[in-house]
């Protein structure tokens, strides 16, 4: 069990590397239920990213997490991608070498449809699907599901004992086994349980939104947001900064295309996870 204290606070003593889109906000809060762990009021810290977001200092980092937990954790999904913020592992280790890391993956094929989602409904992507992925090369949201490449550097630094990989597919289905494992890995008590396990977080395809420039202006002005919602119905509200969009589908040759790129490393996470991911191939 780690103990890394701060100057000014208490460190985690265990962090959910990503990846993003795989159910990291979910963890996150079941995690927060446990009365031994505390994770950060902020969920996504992103403190070992670049060496400007550590100028925030180890005094900052530390007081975002309770002291009075035995352990203490953050989920920042940007920590594995490599390919954007290269340095993260080493970065964390030189100041946390005994933490104790969490990686979530699933069919990397719908994360990368449901990464592009993400940012076509906040409004940071505007391109349509199928010219997002004729390219596969430097591709962003291809890059980020490339799963044994992301957390390669995190294996040779902290090793293999030290990372918990879990499918999103497992939380979802078998939930109370996979988070008694969580437990076990954390050094915590196995036998909690909450109704709230029960809770599903980021669910719904079919009720997916996009951002409409009312939205930013909301998000620019929060005394302003807050007036307005004491004068205008909820559902004005959100007609107002959001619209339905339908959730895509990509073309069946596209997707192939996309499967067959990452296949070279589902084997390699496979040999990681001594299982074989077989519906990852189709």
């Amino acid at each position: 069990m780690s103990n890394a204290q701060g100057r000014d606070g208490t460190l985690p003593t265990f962090i959910t590397i990503g990846a993003m889109k795989c159910g990291t906000s979910s963890l996150h809060n079941y995690l927060s239920l446990h009365p031994e762990i505390g994770m950060s009021g902020i969920k996504e810290l992103d403190f070992f990213l670049t060496d400007d977001d550590l100028a925030k200092g180890v005094g900052w980092y530390a007081s975002q997490f309770p002291a009075n937990r035995t352990e203490r954790g953050e989920s920042s999904p940007n920590y594995s991608k490599k390919h954007a913020f290269p340095g993260v592992a080493a970065r964390m280790h030189a100041l946390l070498p005994d933490i104790k890391l969490i990686y979530m993956v699933r069919n990397p094929a719908d994360r990368a449809v449901s990464h592009y989602v993400h940012s076509y409904a906040t409004g940071d992507e505007s391109r349509p699907i199928e010219q997002v992925f004729s390219v596969l090369e430097d591709n962003n949201y291809v890059e980020t599901g490339r799963y044994a490449y992301q957390i390669r550097d995190f294996l040779e630094i902290y090793g293999e004992s030290c990372i918990l990989i879990i499918k999103s597919d497992d939380l979802l289905e078998n939930r109370r086994q996979v988070l008694e494992n969580v437990f076990k890995f954390l050094g915590v008590s196995q036998t909690f349980s909450s109704d709230d396990f029960d809770r599903l977080y980021n669910e719904g395809q079919s009720r997916i939104r996009r951002h409409t420039p009312v939205r930013r202006l909301k998000q620019a002005f929060p005394k302003a947001s807050k007036s307005a919602k004491t004068v205008l119905p909820d559902w004005l509200l959100s007609a107002l900064t959001s619209s339905k969009i339908e959730y895509p589908v990509l073309d069946t040759k596209v997707r192939r295309r996309l499967i067959d790129c990452y296949e070279d490393d589902i084997r390699d996470l496979e040999r990681h996870l001594r299982q074989r991911l077989p519906a990852w191939y189709s």
